[in-house]
């Protein structure tokens, strides 16, 4: 459906009424409260269209200037960082990546390369699951890291962290002089801000209600990131960690 756009020539400056309002249809089905989709032609973009509102049950629209949280797509910009870092002759996508940041205790786990994780073949799982009272477990692949695909969200932490000390920067600032400023994308970040809420398109969950306190965690560790005395962008996996435990007791 989102791909229509992209086949179609005549659409190439604008999509048909007929199709916003089959978009804004299969949106109220699923349940969707906002978006925004748009086309690129030749590099450049052809159109963009708002749809729907920020928040479920209000007036506010969606415009062109929306922000919204990308979730996974941030490992496409993981990536495009991390090959930012090879051409500068930093990174080297063929060594394990105990080479760079030594804490995986398992033997399989330690022949997982860099370009495993970028192409999702490292065997790690998604997210590891934890248990009350106990250690998390081990990273551990599922098979011989190279040998078959798995979709990761372990492996590209890992890969961020690395990507840390490599650069010496927060992660927040590292995409902001890696990616977004070189392509020109000024409203991005990874992190998050409380002066763009207003233009921020607010979660929701599968029903298509408001999540409650959503911004909680942000909020805890912007603030203290102000007692630190350090800019919210220049945080790294260290840091995070130590306000984890700090609010938590762990």
């Amino acid at each position: 459906m989102f791909a229509a756009a992209l086949v179609k020539p005549a659409w190439k400056s604008a999509p048909p009424a007929t199709y916003l309002a089959e978009l804004a249809t299969l949106m109220r089905a699923a349940p969707v409260p906002g978006a925004v989709i748009g086309a690129l032609n030749d590099h450049k973009l052809s159109w963009i269209a708002p749809l729907g509102v920020r928040t479920a049950g209000s007036p506010e629209l969606v415009a062109r200037s929306t922000l919204f949280q990308a979730a996974s797509l941030t490992k496409q910009v993981t990536a495009h960082a991390a090959f930012a870092l090879h051409a500068q002759g930093r990174l080297d996508f063929d060594k394990f990546l105990v080479d760079y940041l030594d804490d995986l205790p398992n033997p399989v786990a330690r022949t997982v390369k860099l370009r495993h994780v970028l192409s999702h073949s490292s065997g790690f799982p998604n997210w590891r699951s934890g248990v009350a009272s106990k250690p998390v477990p081990d990273l551990v692949p599922a098979f011989t890291p190279g040998s078959k695909y798995q979709y990761s969200g372990e492996g590209f932490f890992y890969l961020q962290r690395i990507l840390e000390k490599v650069s010496g920067l927060g992660f927040g600032q590292l995409v902001k002089e890696l990616v977004f400023a070189p392509l020109g994308m000024s409203s991005s970040t990874l992190v998050w801000d409380p002066e763009t809420l207003a233009r921020t398109a607010q979660p929701h969950d599968r029903r298509g209600e408001l999540r409650k306190d959503w911004d909680r965690p942000y909020r805890a560790l912007r603030a203290w990131a102000a007692r630190a005395g350090k800019p919210i962008t220049e945080l790294r996996y260290e840091d995070a960690a130590a306000a984890f435990a700090k609010v938590t007791g762990l």
